[in-house]
């Protein structure tokens, strides 16, 4: 009983934090923190395959190509110019690697995931 109300407590702790950062987050922070989901859930889905979990890593997968979406969704092509073309075309291709990763359980192609928003991610934070 103890373990379950402690990971149930740890949870809710994480989600908490998470809401908190999300609050007290600008355009550039929150964006930010959905690069580091992405790669954190790619990484997850890449363990899942390790341990031939293909449920979880399915459920991984989407969500990180849920984020992958959403991030695309946010580039303003109107003055993003060349800029936002070139990140439109690394989401797509994220977005297609993560499905072929779904499709044929491919861990290679979720550590090219992996690799591209890590390095979106660098970009990013060395901008602010």
């Amino acid at each position: 009983m103890y373990a379950g109300s402690h990971a149930y407590a740890s949870n809710q702790y994480n989600t908490v934090a998470v809401d908190s950062g999300v609050a007290s987050a600008d355009a550039h922070g929150l964006i930010r923190m959905l690069m580091a989901g992405a790669i954190e859930r790619a990484g997850a889905a890449r363990v899942a395959l390790i341990n031939k979990d293909a449920e979880l890593a399915g459920r991984k997968i989407g969500a990180t190509a849920a984020i992958v979406s959403e991030l695309r969704g946010c580039l303003d092509h109107t003055n993003g110019g060349p800029i936002a073309t070139q990140l439109d075309a690394l989401y797509d291709y994220a977005l297609r690697r993560l499905m072929h990763a779904n499709r044929h359980r491919d861990q290679d192609a979720l550590l090219e995931v992996m690799d591209l928003m890590s390095q979106l991610h660098s970009a990013w934070v060395d901008m602010q």
